[in-house]
């Protein structure tokens, strides 16, 4: 009897394991050709890597009554050994981050390893230049084979967010 209940539980946590790393079916994959960092998304979000300033841009279907298009971008900056520490990485951006986005509130931050890559994330709301209202941001970053790489997803920060679920689902596909 204890063996069947050891087996049911290695069973249950296997399919557990296999369903949080599986990408849904109605799901397709991006991957910088010259960096390797991939992200998966919805079928029905759009992609391009023609947008300067980014090496790649992922965007959510159009809504009707949508004035902002919520969006991943990826950036990818080689570091040439000057910066080697994720921390001296992150508390560079951190202060840029204080003095560069107006009305600026960190509402979480926190550092874990995803499929064996050290990551650190910040969640915080601001406005910036171009936009005459809050946005809602998602940022993570990463130093990775000697380059830096920072993944944001903007959002509108002054209504509920329909795609923050899927965000963070495909914040966790992230990989090399």
């Amino acid at each position: 009897m204890k063996n069947i209940f050891r087996l049911l539980c290695l069973l249950v946590f296997l399919t557990a394991a296999q369903s949080a790393t599986a990408q849904p079916k109605n799901w397709t994959c991006y991957t910088d050709p010259e960096y390797k960092l991939k992200l998966c998304f919805p079928k029905t979000w759009g992609v391009t890597d023609t947008i300067e300033g980014a090496r790649f841009f992922i965007f959510t279907p159009s809504q009707s009554d949508d004035n902002f298009t919520e969006n991943f971008n990826v950036q990818a900056q080689p570091t040439e050994g000057q910066i080697t520490d994720l921390k001296e990485y992150v508390n560079l951006n951190k202060a840029e981050l204080e003095k560069s986005i107006g009305n600026y509130k960190k509402y979480s931050e926190r550092y874990f390893t995803q499929k064996g890559v050290k990551w650190y994330e910040i969640v915080y709301s601001g406005m910036v230049e171009s936009v005459d209202f809050n946005l809602r941001f998602i940022q993570r970053y990463s130093l990775y084979k000697g380059t830096a790489f920072v993944v944001t997803y903007t959002a509108d920060g002054t209504k509920k967010d329909a795609f923050a679920a899927t965000a963070m689902a495909i914040m966790n596909t992230a990989g090399f």
